[in-house]
């Protein structure tokens, strides 16, 4: 496993493609932030590839962005990011979120997420007292 870490004005062309090409697509915010943010050098990712193949990855970006979603008053004092998360399928239950969230916690102590469904919910679930997570998002914590 092969672990990269960089803010996102220095992603590689082919960081970015990865980056770009897996995420939850019409569903979440992952790729419409990699863009939006791609130029601030406060956003990152944190890449993690077996071989030349993306696994997964996180997108971190500054919560002085008053406009982002699930970006509660609170969170804005205790969160310094917020961080999405995505690995891909075959790759879930392996661990992987989890070395991606260590490399997260590195960045902030308490970023703010946003399960999207049950799934992620039992993922952040883990991470419960490291994590802020926006009052509306917790219905998936169960």
């Amino acid at each position: 496993m092969n672990l990269v870490d960089k803010p996102l004005p220095e992603l590689s062309i082919q960081e970015y493609r990865d980056a770009a090409k897996w995420n939850k697509h019409g569903e979440g915010t992952m790729r419409e932030y990699l863009a939006k943010y791609r130029n601030d050098p406060l956003a990152r990712a944190v890449l993690l590839y077996d071989g030349s193949e993306l696994i997964g990855w996180a997108l971190l970006t500054p919560i002085k962005y008053e406009s982002q979603y699930a970006v509660s008053t609170y969170a804005r004092r205790v969160s310094k990011v917020y961080a999405q998360f995505y690995v891909r399928t075959k790759y879930r239950k392996q661990g992987y979120g989890s070395l991606l969230m260590k490399e997260v916690l590195k960045h902030d102590p308490r970023p703010n997420v946003s399960p999207w469904n049950i799934r992620s919910g039992a993922f952040f679930r883990k991470f419960k007292k490291q994590v802020t997570i926006h009052k509306d998002e917790r219905v998936w914590l169960r």
